[in-house]
């Protein structure tokens, strides 16, 4: 069990950000943050801190004028000239320049710190003709024109002022600005406000305010609109004649059409130390609403041993949020599907799996403090099935449709990186037992489907099931945060969709069933820290299907079920 501050650490999420960065104050005092422009998608604040000989400033604020610097580098020489001599000494204090952080201009570097590696005296004196007249000297004399070497190489030992540590907190929402600050002297010291044991103090009151969250409030990454056709598989056979039977084709051909529409919000944080590099705490929680609807077409003509193997069928970026150098998590849509199952009869199926998701919020990693929540409704769903009569199957299929999200996380320069994946399982499960000796009665089911017609051969029970689990995972090396529970289940409900038998077995009883509206994710519980259920994702790979030719040939199949299932009549398994 982890310590109780971990569920604190998630509440943290939840804290309504508030610009942080004042570049009108210079990095003097062993403290500076910087906020994502708010002009971006997302927002976030990036806090560092530490000994004040350990961080320091080279903006205007601190006294200097970069002369030259590339705005899209990561690591160069950057000449400079100090403008105001009150604050330029702070660089080399102490401990001299190299091997402290500094925070850089939004006009230089990538990152928004940089690692200085040496300075000196640069052999460039020249200044803009301006600018010289603006720093000369009564004696005419013009101040040095210095040079720094940068990087963002924080994998390095700490400086020899200390470790410098750092705390990132973004969300999907506009950054309100701060008050405007009280005027005081420039160089004035100013109240530490961050150390370790604030950030535990700032944890407990987030915590307290978690109750009060409130994903309306929150900003929504732009919507994921999709609506397409996938192929899933498509075998084909050509069998030889079979005594009077002529020579003849056989296939399986599978089709998914994917609409999805999802409004997303997302909030994570970051705790750890950037000099030497290492995260101690992360976490992520995604809010949600969706309407997911997949229906999948399967028509087969042959003798089938089916495995289509892990498919994606497409991927949809979404912004991300991006400290450089630091941390960078780029969200994605992804779309999966599977296709797996035995067939031995003829059989067209078209089946509707579709779900309403709102106000879902979801956790990982999982904390005993916080509870996954959120309504899931079954919506109607169209279904069309057809079977050739008169021949015995004990056929079966397990289809799984698989809209995910997946978080790429890259660490300091890449040096750790890691996939946090959110999968919504939308499964449906056909068995059948046929033995195709009797003619079936025409009737209506007990959810309202029209069954098969009086003329029809039909001889046995058709059971189509339907299902959703949400799955949570993660895949790479990330500071050895997400080891102790890579994959957890955090909902699975299964449903009968469709339960029915014919001819001799028509009066067969189901298993006792209650209907089901709508259900909260909060109801499933799961033991905190162990991976439940089956893996949460497997490697994509392509396997092939096994076709056969059947000994009959082909022959005209026939309706069992062509309606709309109304989702107040979809039983809950027991």
């Amino acid at each position: 069990m982890l310590r109780p501050v971990l569920g604190l650490f998630f509440a943290f999420l939840f804290v309504v950000v508030r610009a942080e960065n004042d570049w009108s104050t210079p990095c003097f005092n062993g403290q500076c943050s910087y906020d994502i422009p708010t002009s971006s998608e997302v927002s976030g604040t990036l806090k560092i801190w530490g000994a004040s000989d350990a961080i320091s400033d080279i903006t205007p604020a601190a006294g200097w004028t970069i002369l030259d610097c590339d705005k899209g580098a990561m690591a160069q020489d950057v000449r400079l000239v100090c403008h105001d001599s009150t604050g330029c000494p702070h660089l080399t204090l102490n401990t001299g320049a190299a091997g402290k952080l500094v925070r850089l201009p939004e006009s230089c570097g990538q990152s928004a710190f940089a690692r200085v590696t040496r300075d000196w005296v640069h052999a460039n004196q020249t200044l803009p003709a301006e600018l010289a007249s603006k720093l000369r000297r009564r004696d005419g004399e013009l101040p040095e024109v210095k040079g720094l070497s940068i990087d963002a190489d924080f994998d390095s030992p700490a400086s020899q002022a200390g470790p410098v540590n750092f705390a990132i907190h973004g969300l999907t929402s506009s950054v309100p600005p701060n008050p405007a600050p009280q005027r005081r002297s420039r160089f004035a010291p100013a109240q530490r406000t961050v150390n370790d044991r604030s950030v535990i103090s700032v944890l407990q009151q987030a915590f307290q305010e978690f109750n009060s969250f409130n994903q309306s409030t929150m900003q929504k990454l732009p919507e994921v609109n999709l609506k397409k056709s996938f192929p899933l598989l498509d075998e084909k056979l050509s069998c030889p004649a079979i005594g009077k039977l002529p020579a003849f084709d056989v296939s399986v051909s599978g089709d998914v059409e994917m609409c999805a529409v999802l409004n997303v919000t997302v909030a994570l944080t970051a705790v750890g130390t950037l000099m030497p590099a290492n995260f101690t705490k992360f976490g992520l929680v995604v809010g949600m609403d969706a309407d997911l609807e997949g229906t999948l077409t399967l028509s087969s003509t042959a003798t089938a041993t089916l495995d289509s193997g892990k498919v994606e069928l497409t991927q949809v970026g979404i912004p991300g949020l991006d400290f450089p150098g630091i941390l960078t998590v780029g969200p994605t849509f992804v779309v999966q599907a599977e296709l797996t199952g035995t067939l031995d009869v003829e059989v067209d199926l078209t089946v509707d799996l579709s779900y309403c998701i709102s106000n879902a919020k979801l956790f990982y990693p999982p904390s005993p403090y916080n509870t996954n929540s959120g309504k899931f409704t079954p919506n109607n769903s169209p279904l069309n099935f057809s079977v050739s009569p008169g021949f015995k199957s004990s056929a079966t299929l397990d289809a799984h449709i698989i809209p995910g999200l997946d978080f790429g996380i890259s660490a300091i320069g890449d040096l750790a990186q890691a996939t946090i994946s959110l999968d919504f399982d939308a499964s449906s499960t056909m068995t059948l037992t046929l033995d195709g000796a009797a003619n079936a009665s025409g009737n209506v089911s007990t959810s309202g489907v029209d069954v098969a017609s009086k003329s029809a051969s039909v001889n046995g029970c058709v059971d189509i099931g339907a299902g959703l689990s949400i799955n949570a995972g993660a895949d790479g090396s990330f500071f050895g945060l997400f080891d102790f529970a890579p994959s957890v289940n955090l909902f699975t409900k299964n449903f009968d969709f469709f339960n029915k038998c014919f001819g001799t077995q028509a009066g067969n009883s189901t298993a006792s069933k209650r209907e089901v509206k709508s259900m909260e994710l909060s109801e499933y519980e799961y033991e905190y820290g162990v991976a439940l259920s089956r893996p949460r994702r497997r490697e994509l790979a392509k396997r092939a299907s096994v076709l056969s030719c059947p000994a009959s040939g082909t022959t005209k199949v026939v309706p069992v079920a062509d309606a709309v299932v109304s989702s107040a009549s979809i039983k809950l398994k027991n």
